[in-house]
């Protein structure tokens, strides 16, 4: 091909009306322009306007709409091809060969064939590619991964056009009519096609931001081979696999394989043919270390633009890289993550509810290490000279070390695996009661031992705890009274790192001793109970029966602003309606009518809580009194 660039980032897409880039979209914007697009041009188009917004290197590409394809199939009378596709059927409207001849012999309204004149005649010297984009493909329930029909390296407007007419075939052929089936899709779907500048690629593959096998978040895996990447993802050819850790920003492992052919694009029909390659460039590597560094940036930043774990097909021609289609991951492999490890007692909590940023989660890291190993050690289980990592985080979340904790607790009499999982809330991934202790005089000791300090240390939390409480609402109230807008960058500074290593660690050390107790007692609870006549599925109700936790104090204190609320109506119509912020608006500008002083009163007693109660990074309702006001609401 005599060329030496491929144009990208000038989308085409004069069918489909798009908004603006003027200015920077919220995200439910662009989640709703994304879903309005997927439904006029499909997945795989959408997916490569949104890479050309974030200004990636996309090759130039136009869209023939699913409503161009709907007034096409009305154009040659085949309007039962569209109610079937509103409401797909377990079997076609037509036999699939009169289907075929349809649509290999349909005219084509002559404004779709001037667009796709247009295109083509801005890039005289190039080939193109005519991609299949589903409404359906790449989403969360259903990915149609190689069902669809895919043309490369055909130029020309009648090659164009018959590749299209192929495409619109392979919509309705058998292994699509299967996968509905099988999946039992019966809500309405259609078909839109991408003509894209091919790039010519000298080097091709795909990318995983995440290794799907292993399961290891911080690998991205990289997969190349030379010529088009259509010899990899059709498996005619064992790739090179590098694996890059972002995280430590280096290249870990390169495994080079003997790639025995390559896909070339030729003049003729089928327009590409498989290559036979010397056995000298069958063993050479696909990509040199820079070239690594640079796919993994770029994949980096489109996981992070893209919010989950990515699946990327990318060509390289004349060291240029370019991105051909980013789709989610939806299956991931665990087998390179050793022992069990849990988010349980940490969702409630709101550091593992969603993404949790590597502030919070270095802070749980640096608390739980320290106060883990000192309680195993307190109850006589401190393991020998073993060094457990007891937290870590996986996909941007924290989870802790379920493995190491069991290995210490099944030193001690009368261990239940089972029950210790159910107690925590996790699934047993086993038969049986698992791992139960033996009676020894070593377990029996330990076991004793365990029990008193157990015993010990929640006598001594009821002692200390009235003081440390009033202790710390006093540490609370300091805090909300300073100014920290008009305090110096070094002192700040300061104040944070003390604060953290000092009154933070105090806190939520304190915290975790409190759980690692409660979690016993509440086993040995459980375990004195079933020994009664009781029935255990009603354990749960025994324990919400409790009155007086003092961590549901701020749910009840919103009961009861509610109830005042609903009892007199002019306080009703007032708080149901007006919205959040303007309600906001009228307690910020001092209004303590309408039930705001009681509103007041609540933020003073429970303004340091958040929606997310332990991340520091989320604001405090002092902070959004808005949140809180449409809890009430």
């Amino acid at each position: 091909m005599e060329t030496n660039t491929v144009p990208f980032n000038t989308v085409s897409l004069s069918a489909v009306p798009l908004a603006s880039n003027a200015r920077v979209c919220s995200e439910e914007e662009q989640t709703e322009r994304l879903a309005r697009l997927r439904s006029e041009i499909g997945g795989k188009a959408a997916s490569l306007q949104q890479l050309a917004d974030w200004q990636m290197p996309v090759p130039d590409f136009h869209c023939i709409s699913v409503s161009d394809f709907k007034q096409v199939l009305q154009y040659n009378d085949l309007q039962v091809l569209i109610d079937w596709m509103e409401a797909p059927q377990p079997e076609l409207p037509l036999e699939l060969a009169k289907i075929s001849d349809a649509l290999l012999q349909c005219r084509i309204p002559e404004a779709i064939i001037q667009r796709v004149q247009h295109f083509i005649a801005h890039h005289p010297d190039l080939r193109f590619a005519v991609r299949s984009s589903g409404t359906l493909e790449d989403g969360s329930n259903a990915s149609f991964a190689g069902l669809y029909q895919t043309v490369l390296n055909v130029t020309g407007i009648e090659p164009i056009l018959e590749a299209m007419r192929q495409c619109w075939i392979a919509f309705f052929a058998p292994r699509v009519l299967a996968y509905i089936n099988q999946r039992n899709i019966r809500q309405p779907m259609g078909l839109a096609l991408v003509i894209q500048c091919l790039v010519p690629s000298e080097k091709s593959g795909v990318i995983f931001t995440i290794d799907p096998v292993k399961g290891e978040d911080k690998a991205i895996l990289i997969e190349a081979c030379f010529g088009l990447g259509e010899a990899l993802v059709s498996g005619q050819v064992n790739p090179d696999q590098y694996r890059y850790h972002w995280f430590d920003d280096c290249e870990t492992e390169r495994h080079i394989a003997e790639k025995t052919c390559a896909c070339i694009p030729i003049a003729q029909a089928p327009y590409t043919q498989m290559q036979t390659l010397d056995p000298a460039k069958a063993k050479a590597e696909v990509l040199s270390t820079d070239e690594v560094a640079q796919l993994a940036k770029i994949a980096l930043e489109l996981q992070c633009r893209s919010g989950f774990p990515v699946d990327i097909e990318w060509g390289m021609y004349q060291g240029q890289i370019y991105i051909l289609q980013n789709r989610p991951i939806t299956e991931l492999g665990f087998a390179g993550i050793e022992g069990e490890w849990t988010t349980a007692d940490f969702r409630d909590g709101g550091v593992s509810s969603s993404v949790c940023t590597p502030y919070m989660a270095s802070l749980y890291q640096y608390v739980m290490q320290s106060s883990m190993t000192k309680y195993l050690k307190d109850l006589g289980l401190n393991g020998g000279n073993k060094q457990d990592t007891w937290l870590q985080s996986f996909y941007s979340r924290p989870y802790w070390n379920l493995s190491a904790a069991k290995s210490y607790l099944s030193q001690i009499i009368d261990y239940n695996e089972r029950a210790f999982d159910e107690g925590l809330g996790i699934p047993p991934q086993y038969e049986g009661q698992g791992v139960v202790s033996k009676l020894t005089p070593k377990s029996l000791f330990l076991g004793l031992r365990a029990l008193w300090v157990i015993k010990r240390n929640c006598k001594q939390k009821l002692r200390d705890c009235p003081q440390f409480a009033a202790q710390q609402k006093q540490n609370l109230n300091a805090l909300a009274a300073m100014n920290f807008d008009t305090m110096p960058a070094e002192t700040l500074y300061a104040f944070c790192t003390q604060f953290l290593n000092e009154d933070y660690y105090r806190s939520e050390s304190t915290y975790f001793d409190f759980i690692y107790d409660n979690s016993n007692l509440n086993s040995l609870f459980k375990d004195s109970v079933s020994k009664l006549d009781f029935d255990d599925s009603s354990f749960a109700g025994l324990l919400t029966g409790l009155s007086g936790v003092s961590h549901l104090a701020q749910i009840e204190g919103l009961w009861q602003i509610r109830d005042q609320i609903d009892a007199a109506p002019e306080l009703r119509d007032y708080w149901t309606q007006n919205s959040p912020a303007q309600i906001c608006q009228h307690y910020t500008q001092g209004q303590r009518d309408k039930a705001l002083d009681a509103f007041e009163n609540y933020l003073q007693l429970y303004g340091h809580h958040a929606r997310k109660e332990l991340d520091l990074s989320v604001p405090r309702y002092r902070e959004e009194p808005d949140y809180v006001i449409g809890q009430l609401q």
